[in-house]
């Protein structure tokens, strides 16, 4: 996998950052559900792999409007953005 071949990258970070900005194409969809727990379960997959002793905390950037636009994201969309971060 692509993030297996930054494990140079990871080994030096001290953390990991990932966005789950939903776009509208994805609103209120299964797509867009999995797309945002699969971007944090790779997250935590990374930070747990690449450093001997610990795993990196894992900070997951969300807003609450879809990507490219100011429209707030729906109930649904929000619940797993928000949800899948805590």
């Amino acid at each position: 996998a692509r993030n297996d071949q930054l494990a140079w990258l990871w080994a030096e970070s001290t953390a990991l950052f990932p966005s789950v900005y939903l776009d509208e194409t994805l609103a209120s969809s299964r797509h867009g559900r999995n797309f945002v727990s699969f971007r944090v379960q790779e997250a935590l997959r990374v930070a747990r792999t690449h450093h001997a002793n610990h795993a990196l905390p894992v900070y997951v950037f969300t807003r609450p409007t879809y990507s490219r636009r100011l429209t707030g994201l729906s109930e649904m969309d929000l619940i797993s953005t928000i949800g899948e971060s805590a």
